[in-house]
């Protein structure tokens, strides 16, 4: 009985080992995708804001990917270093046009603020309103890196006075 209480707790004890190990290679393995590591745990992480040449990227595309999956992307343009877009939003039942006009736009512009060679950002949402911002308008802080602020955002869809 002796052998088999020792043999249960040698066994328990070199699963919990293996199990802590486990947890501080996973630890270690995702060390490498943090683009910061801090001192301290009391330290907020800082937002490294990264921007790139627009020949390196698809403005179309960044719009795109911003967009709800059942809006359409009706128009485009890039002339010079003004960005230009007509979208149809889809019809939803939880947000009224106005609100999702300007949740799109924050959407939008947030992809768009991360790449260089770009002065206006206007976009047309059908039947809702339009919203134009130059780039010098954005605002940044440590957290959310670049952004129109969605207070503004709002003001020029009409959502506020």
């Amino acid at each position: 009985m002796k052998k088999y209480i020792l043999l249960s707790s040698l066994l328990a004890v070199s699963l919990l080992t293996a199990c802590g190990e486990t947890e501080k290679t996973t630890e270690t393995n995702k060390a490498p995708e943090t683009t910061q590591q801090t001192e301290s745990k009391s330290e907020k992480p800082k937002v490294e804001t990264t921007t790139k040449k627009s020949n390196d990227v698809d403005f179309k595309s960044i719009i795109k990917e911003n967009i709800g999956e059942k809006d359409k992307l009706v128009a485009f343009s890039n002339k010079g270093s003004e960005i230009k877009a007509t979208i149809e939003l889809d019809k939803n039942n939880l947000l009224t046009p106005n609100d999702m006009a300007e949740s799109r736009y924050s959407s939008i512009s947030g992809g768009l603020l991360e790449v260089e060679d770009w002065q206006t950002l206007t976009v047309n949402f059908v039947d809702v309103g339009e919203v134009s911002f130059n780039r010098d308008e954005a605002e940044t802080n440590d957290i959310l890196g670049s952004f129109f602020p969605t207070a503004k955002i709002a003001k020029k869809l009409g959502n506020i006075e």
